[in-house]
């Protein structure tokens, strides 16, 4: 497999997605069926991602000590953070920058090598202001990356959480990709959250505010980790011939991820996705990728003899579709499409099916 890179110069996002296209840059390793490892390399690809959150106002404790882990619960439905927050399972941190009227700090990162975020938060320094939601936009890389041309950002929003003082500050749960954190975690450097515009808004007005602030941390991934289960099967789903890769059991979800061979148009980056999508569907048979369920889906997910549901937070989206780019900037036909299920624990469970309703019939794999 060639070393794959990703180039977005060229890429125009559609009106219907929202949210950004990004890329994990890895060498694709060998698969053997049953094969289970702590995850290190992920194949290269391009997703849709949910990255838009706003968060209710919610007033501080008594101590002027924010609850993160009850705004996460009730704002992101993310218990998983929460739980780590209030047991200690992840990296504090105090990374700053400021400008004339704000102060952003990246108070802590947490995660696998899966899945992982860094809580930001920010401060309006300027007294002056009157700002009731803020909007940041920003790119998540690896602190040598300068070619923010060839990324899209993603954009956050929150609105003011208020203190017994009256202060304001904004909490924003921002995602790490995990190449980025892979990369920054081999070779010691630094994560970078380069924050390129702040939207502030209340009753009466909205501004947008071009900056260049960058906050920049070595990331530390906690103890434990995401599983890898290789398994390598092949059958045909929809009139397609497909192959089911791989099961990655991480904190935040249980990933189940297909790969086949895109037969539509692949002659521009954004024209080899949509061909995906379109043949993803066509292959589970449903009309919309974005409004998946489990009643929609050829594939579940069966940890002793129950049936996992599909994830349910905030900016994870159950399915999600897969292209590969080499490092010219060419879509390949290599695609896939993965079904993010709820988190298991692998390690303890009796049984383990992927349950695939094939076109000859159910078939159960693991």
């Amino acid at each position: 497999m060639k070393k794959l890179n990703n180039v977005f110069s060229e890429i125009k996002t559609p009106e219907s997605w929202k949210e950004n296209l990004y890329t994990r840059i890895q060498e694709e390793e060998n698969m053997n069926t049953r094969e289970v490892r702590r995850i290190k390399k992920v194949t290269a690809y391009i997703i849709a991602a949910a990255v838009v959150v706003s968060l209710s106002v919610v007033t501080a404790a008594a101590t002027g000590i924010l609850d993160f882990g009850s705004l996460l619960r009730q704002n992101y439905n993310d218990e998983i953070s929460a739980s780590k927050l209030e047991h200690g399972d992840y990296q504090p941190l105090d990374a700053s920058v400021t400008s004339e009227d704000f102060e952003f700090t990246a108070k802590a990162f947490m995660g696998d090598e899966e899945e992982s975020y860094v809580l930001l938060e920010a401060k309006v320094k300027n007294p002056e202001l009157d700002i009731d939601k803020m909007g940041v936009t920003l790119y998540s890389l690896e602190e040598h990356v300068l070619d923010l041309e060839n990324y899209v950002a993603d954009t956050y929003e929150s609105e003011a959480i208020v203190d017994e003082e009256g202060n304001k500050s904004f909490l924003f749960r921002v995602k790490a990709y995990p190449a980025w954190v892979d990369k920054a975690t081999t070779e010691k450097t630094n994560l970078m959250l380069y924050i390129a515009k702040i939207r502030c808004a209340n009753d009466k007005a909205r501004t947008v505010i071009s900056t260049d602030l960058k906050i920049l941390f070595k990331p530390e991934l906690t103890d434990g980790g995401a599983e890898e289960i290789s398994i390598g099967k092949k059958f045909t789903l929809g009139g397609t011939d497909c192959t089911l890769d791989k099961l990655v059991a991480s904190d935040y979800g249980t990933k189940v991820s297909f790969s086949f061979t895109n037969d539509g148009e692949c002659d521009t980056i954004m024209k080899a996705w949509e061909s995906a999508r379109d043949n993803t569907e066509d292959m589970m048979g449903i009309d919309n990728y974005e409004s998946f369920t489990l009643e929609d889906s050829r594939v579940q997910l069966i940890v002793d003899g129950k049936e996992i549901s599909l994830i349910d937070n905030a900016d994870s989206m159950p399915m999600e579709i897969i292209t590969l780019v080499y490092d010219d900037g060419v879509a390949t036909t290599e695609a896939g499409f993965t079904i993010t299920f709820a988190p298991i624990n692998y390690e303890s469970a009796g049984s383990v099916e992927v349950r695939v309703n094939t076109d000859d019939g159910v078939k159960n794999i693991i």
